[in-house]
């Protein structure tokens, strides 16, 4: 059970905490996560907590807990808190596991070696590349096998309007972060295949490598057309191939559109009342690469989310400058 509770602090005005939060709870079984943000939209210690307590463990899961690891010692450090001392033996063991689900051809398997989702693939090696901005080692072997089974899957993927491009346009994003992405390829998409991608954050994938690659002109206007409306929902029974949601979408464009320097703001209409690990881990990398959006401060308690607080997500989402820029911010966590 979870309960989550907002509440605006005018200037001067303080709150205090007692123990009859958990008047209601059996004596020892209940925490509080207590923060203090221009905007409580994004509760970063309370969604970080949520990650740590999901209850399963396959490969995707594990990324998804893993990946925004590697940025909350830099946000503490920003905000003037301290750090968490455990999480190098965290992120070390995640990338221990998911490097022992890896077979001889590169790819990654949800429970075991190997395996044939090439999206799932992708956000391995994302995360394996993105854990070299810290102390974090992976043999040289084992990553240049996954970045040549994302460039071998590049060269005989199918024609995106067949399947929406979901996979292809994110393993060519995680080429392009390591310089091997196909820059031909890359720009066959932005010039006549665009429409055809399935999702806001393949759109904006493109429009994330081309930038890297230089290629700003067509970043742009992939950029541009990531910010158009996203789709409904999946079926909740059925899903999407990269486990996607409105939600997903709309943080992985701002964070795309931001490392590419864009220009403009994201267009998101639509929420999504599930919450999952995929999106939680998309949401803290926006969250580190972008400032938050000009708000009264706010006091956030950790509870079940409210239609109210939905919406002011996406409106924070939707507010949100594609350029980066620092923020004034506070966080604290109490367990």
């Amino acid at each position: 059970m979870a309960r989550r509770t907002v509440k605006p602090l005018e200037p001067g005005q303080s709150i205090t905490l007692t123990s009859d939060v958990f008047s209601d709870l059996v004596p020892g079984t209940g925490s509080v996560a207590l923060s203090v943000t221009p905007s409580a939209a994004l509760d970063v210690a309370s969604l970080l907590a949520a990650l740590d307590r999901y209850p399963l463990g396959c490969t995707e899961q594990i990324v998804s807990r893993a990946l925004p690891l590697l940025y909350v010692n830099e946000m503490a450090l920003d905000a003037k808190l301290a750090v968490d001392t455990s999480i190098n033996e965290r992120l070390t063991k995640a990338i221990e596991t998911v490097l022992a689900r890896q077979g001889y051809e590169g790819a990654f398997g949800l429970w075991s070696p190997g395996g044939d989702d090439a999206w799932l693939d992708s956000y391995v090696t994302d995360f394996l590349t993105r854990r070299g901005q810290g102390s974090y080692t992976v043999p040289d072997e084992r990553f240049k096998l996954a970045l040549n089974r994302l460039r071998n899957y590049v060269s005989t993927a199918p024609d995106v309007a067949t399947d929406g491009g979901l996979a292809l346009s994110y393993a060519l994003y995680v080429l392009a972060r390591n310089g091997m992405a196909p820059v031909g390829d890359l720009r066959y998409i932005a010039d006549v295949k665009m429409d055809k991608l399935g999702t806001p954050t393949a759109k904006a994938e493109i429009g994330a490598a081309l930038a890297m690659l230089g290629d700003k002109v067509r970043a742009e206007k992939a950029f541009q057309a990531a910010a158009g409306a996203p789709p409904e929902d999946a079926d909740p029974l059925v899903g999407r191939i990269d486990f996607g949601s409105p939600l997903r979408d709309a943080a992985a464009v701002v964070t795309l559109a931001a490392e590419g320097d864009a220009q403009g703001d994201p267009g998101s209409r639509h929420q999504t009342d599930r919450q999952g690990a995929r999106r939680r881990s998309p949401i803290r990398r926006r969250k580190k690469t972008l400032g938050s959006c000009w708000r009264p401060a706010r006091l956030a308690s950790k509870a079940s989310a409210s239609p109210s607080r939905r919406a002011a997500a996406a409106k924070a989402v939707r507010k949100a400058r594609f350029t980066a820029r620092s923020a004034r911010r506070t966080s604290a966590s109490i367990r």
